[in-house]
């Protein structure tokens, strides 16, 4: 078995100076716990230099004695047009509003979608009294983002750790365990696997959280990482077939119109024609 203060002590001199590295070890529990995963999806159904049109799925999914107790899908579709500050977003049949910020149009699509999550963990709270778990973490790139997440009294987030040298270091910490950095934690969730995450925390007790997580990291298939959300990545994923469906959609809501619409320079257009449609 390895010697994690080795491991510790290689990783403080190399790159973590300012940093609380203490390994905390947990027992599990052999419990289950209800459980709720929340994770979104986007796909382009329209892409061009100054207008893109994207199919957005935010799922979340309750687990009781990890197993399936209800599922809720949110479908939007959202069109995103570049100005010279930065962008306009409307969320078909809901609302307008415009962001600043210096990306890629086809990458906007992923910041609207984690506003999305961030407003389903939000909703969620409301009707689930247990630990909701996000994939992904809660940077906020955007006002909106950052609205959303100032909102919540709790929070927690599993996502992949960086992709460096020291994820070997990391995972060869024999158990199941945590590690505290100084805004989130690292920790492995199963002794069989070879795999690392990065948990973010808001307001929840660090080891009641990594007990619950652990009840639900035994698939045999990838052990350490949380059953749920797998589960909830399979059903957030905007297939091929789903952007075909919604491009005949349109074409036969449309007509004439959605030829137009493909090629517009100026989507002011773009907006009125689709702002009539019911999904």
């Amino acid at each position: 078995m390895l010697d994690y203060n080795k491991v510790i002590n290689i990783i403080k001199n190399h790159n973590f100076n300012k940093t609380n590295l203490t390994v905390s070890h947990i027992i599990p529990d052999n419990q289950t716990y209800p459980l709720c995963f929340i994770d979104g999806g986007n796909s382009e159904i329209i892409s061009s230099p100054k207008l893109s049109l994207q199919a957005i799925k935010i799922v979340a999914i309750i687990l009781k004695e990890n197993k399936i107790n209800k599922i809720i899908i949110k479908k939007e579709l959202v069109l995103i047009k570049a100005n010279n500050s930065g962008y306009e977003i409307e969320i078909i049949n809901k609302q307008k509003f415009n962001i600043v910020l210096c990306k890629n149009i086809h990458e906007v699509g992923n910041i609207i979608r984690n506003a999305l999550e961030l407003k389903m963990y939000t909703q969620m709270q409301g009707i689930f009294n247990g630990l909701i778990i996000k994939d992904g973490g809660f940077e906020a790139f955007t006002e909106l983002e950052r609205k959303e997440i100032n909102g919540l009294n709790t929070f927690c987030g599993l996502s992949k750790t960086s992709e460096n040298k020291d994820n070997s270091l990391f995972n060869s910490i024999s158990g199941c365990w945590y590690l505290e950095k100084e805004k989130y934690y690292i920790t492995k969730l199963n002794s069989h696997s070879s795999y690392s995450f990065k948990l973010e925390l808001k307001n929840l007790e660090i080891n009641r959280v990594i007990q619950k997580l652990i009840s639900n990291s035994k698939d045999y298939i990838y052990p350490g990482y949380p059953y749920g959300l797998m589960l909830v990545d399979r059903l957030a994923r905007v297939s091929n077939q789903e952007i075909l469906n919604l491009k005949v959609y349109l074409e036969t809501k449309l007509g004439k119109d959605w030829e137009k619409i493909k090629f517009l320079e100026n989507s002011i257009n773009a907006h009125q024609l689709l702002d009539n449609l019911v999904f």
